[in-house]
């Protein structure tokens, strides 16, 4: 894969060196032991025996409890004074206040601390209204901005490869060789390689608003019925006799569109926190991303057609036209292969593509946005640059959610940077607050 993107003009790069626009294998998260890392492993985990931490499992927040600055009474003020939450679980758990002394941390991700903070009757007031939560502070912007990437998987079916298949990751051999040496196909998430680059259509000065993925593996049903949603009957067309996605070597890819137009919102259903928020990513509501994605699949598929990757390539799950509600538009797709309809010209296949997408796109789990950063000047700004939240004393918010823009890359580990810059600049100002009140005694 990656020999065949620089045969298509990618540079080989370090996506971590500055300028992330080439071919390269993925950088993951896995432990010598051939084990995932996540953040708690790194962070939480270590760190359990400190005094000065306490861990409440099975709880929900429910609501932010603000009081006034100046009074320092409960409702219609700008100071935090305590978090509420539901402890044993969001139905019937114990309700408790959790007093805030100095100031409280949001980290609940581009949906729930949105949502948390509307519940707290921190929002849009005519949002507000709507749910019967009282107004505490208006802020338009929490909510708003939402940016999620968009993404495809679409199979190539290979010989050769020694991609991972159901039977093979599912053997006692696998098993025994992860167990007792932390190698093999378990080792790894099989997402090993990546391509980013700039379409035709990228803005200027910003980076690459491409990213083309390599799952070393073929999608199978569950993947695309039960992750993707596509139907059974779509799922049927995209098989064919001589090739069974999940029971023979095959290679998915996994295109990207880094820097999407359309802007989606998270709102509240309910005043109650247990009530999931509605969530509309507003996918491809900006024509412009359509036409970012003919030039995303365009590259994605001049890439396969290159050597080596080309001579082992089989054949590829390829939707119908007619799947697509495209009719008989394309009659060629049925006097040629798949892999040879698909390197047809661009503005041959540019409806193709967007139809494709429009099927078939799916979230990557990438949403940021949704308290974003930014000066004063910006009515929909939710944060300063040290992330405090605007009109609330003693409030920050510190994930994904603070991004004004996507990163022209996955979102892990900006996210995990954003909670290492919080931490400096809250420990920053604790030195601060205590220098200043050394000096006027």
């Amino acid at each position: 894969f990656v020999q065949s993107a620089v045969a298509a003009g990618h540079p080989l790069r370090d996506y971590n060196d500055g300028d992330a626009s080439g071919a390269s294998r993925f950088q993951q998260t896995v432990f010598g032991s051939g084990r995932r890392g996540s953040t708690a492993d790194a962070f939480l985990y270590p760190a359990m025996g400190r005094a000065n931490l306490h861990v409440l499992a099975h709880s929900l927040v429910s609501k932010l409890v603000l009081v006034s600055e100046e009074t320092g009474g409960e409702g219609r003020g700008a100071r935090v004074a305590a978090v509420q939450a539901r402890v044993g679980g969001p139905e019937g758990g114990e309700e408790v206040r959790i007093r805030v002394r100095r100031e409280a941390v949001v980290s609940a991700g581009a949906v729930g601390s949105a949502q948390l903070l509307l519940l707290s009757g921190i929002g849009p007031r005519d949002q507000l209204e709507k749910v019967g939560v009282p107004t505490e502070v208006d802020l338009p912007g929490v909510g708003q901005n939402l940016q999620d990437h968009l993404a495809m998987f679409y199979t190539f079916f290979v010989k050769g490869a020694d991609a991972v298949t159901k039977a093979k990751a599912e053997s006692p051999a696998a098993l025994l060789q992860w167990l007792l040496r932390g190698e093999g196909h378990l080792s790894s998430s099989s997402y090993d390689a990546v391509v980013h680059g700039r379409t035709p259509l990228a803005a200027a000065g910003e980076g690459p608003d491409m990213q083309v993925g390599l799952f070393v593996g073929a999608g199978d049903e569950k993947l695309f019925h039960d992750n993707i949603g596509v139907s059974r009957s779509a799922w049927g067309h995209l098989q064919s006799p001589k090739h069974k996605a999940g029971e023979e070597e095959g290679v998915t890819l996994v295109p990207c569109h880094l820097h999407p137009k359309s802007r989606g919102v998270v709102e509240l259903a309910s005043a109650d926190p247990a009530v999931p928020p509605l969530i509309d990513p507003r996918y491809l509501s900006d024509e412009a991303d359509l036409d970012a994605w003919v030039e995303i699949l365009t590259a994605a598929n001049l890439l396969v057609a290159q050597e080596p990757l080309r001579s082992l390539v089989t054949g590829v799950t390829a939707p119908h036209p007619a799947d697509l509600g495209l009719g008989d538009a394309y009659p060629e797709y049925d006097a040629m292969s798949p892999l040879d309809f698909y390197q047809l010209p661009k503005a041959r296949l540019a409806r193709y593509w967007k139809a494709t997408v429009q099927h078939f796109g799916m979230t990557l789990y990438h949403p940021v946005g949704t308290c974003k950063m930014g000066p004063p000047s910006d009515p929909l700004a939710v944060v300063d640059a040290s992330l405090r939240v605007r009109g609330v004393a003693g409030l920050r918010v510190a994930d994904a959610s603070v991004m004004p823009k996507l990163p022209s890359a996955n979102t892990n580990a900006p996210t995990i940077m954003i909670g290492e810059k919080a931490a400096a600049m809250i420990r920053r100002d604790r030195v601060g607050e205590e220098a200043a009140a050394s000096s006027s005694l």
